[in-house]
């Protein structure tokens, strides 16, 4: 009941068109936000913080990583929905995203944690598109959210953003 009316105000009342969701109450927590066509419900999957490594990287009986399984699981809970599933993969975890695109080669995935956080944009872009070159979207916020505590903040922002457009146009 709490996810179908969260799903209900994010995406049919405030006509949202992604959230960020945790996996770990299972795909009942998560079918509800599917019910909703041309939305994407992002799954956490591999986070930047440092301690993600706690969980998100430990290996399960077979060695499978928690990550890997959340991403596969994650993926097969939208087969047939009406709504989009995404990963939540850091972009201090650039190493870990050509495994994640091989695994979900169709799945869009959102990439905090470039900037401010110390992700690796090249290396996010380089191996986190998938084979059409997209696939991914990079959230970059402290870094332009930050870029000025004085007067001249619209502009401090917009060169933050416009130098990391540039960064990205080769690959594209």
């Amino acid at each position: 009941n709490t996810s179908q009316a969260y799903a209900k105000a994010y995406f049919g009342l405030l006509q949202s068109d992604g959230l960020t969701l945790s996996p770990y109450m299972g795909k009942d927590s998560i079918l509800p936000f599917l019910d909703y066509p041309g939305t994407c419900s992002f799954v956490l999957c591999l986070t930047s913080n440092p301690s993600a490594a706690d969980f998100q990287l430990q290996a399960l009986q077979g060695g499978e990583k928690l990550y890997e399984r959340v991403a596969k699981t994650a993926v097969g809970w939208a087969e047939g929905q009406k709504g989009e599933i995404g990963l939540v993969v850091g972009a201090t975890q650039s190493r870990y995203l050509g495994e994640l695109r091989q695994l979900t080669p169709q799945t869009p995935f959102l990439v905090p944690g470039v900037g401010a956080q110390g992700g690796d944009l090249q290396g996010v872009l380089k191996e986190g598109r998938a084979k059409d070159g997209y696939g991914i979207l990079v959230n970059v916020s402290r870094q332009i959210l930050y870029a000025s505590i004085e007067n001249d903040f619209a502009d401090a922002a917009r060169e933050q953003a416009q130098r990391l457009v540039k960064e990205m146009n080769p690959f594209f």
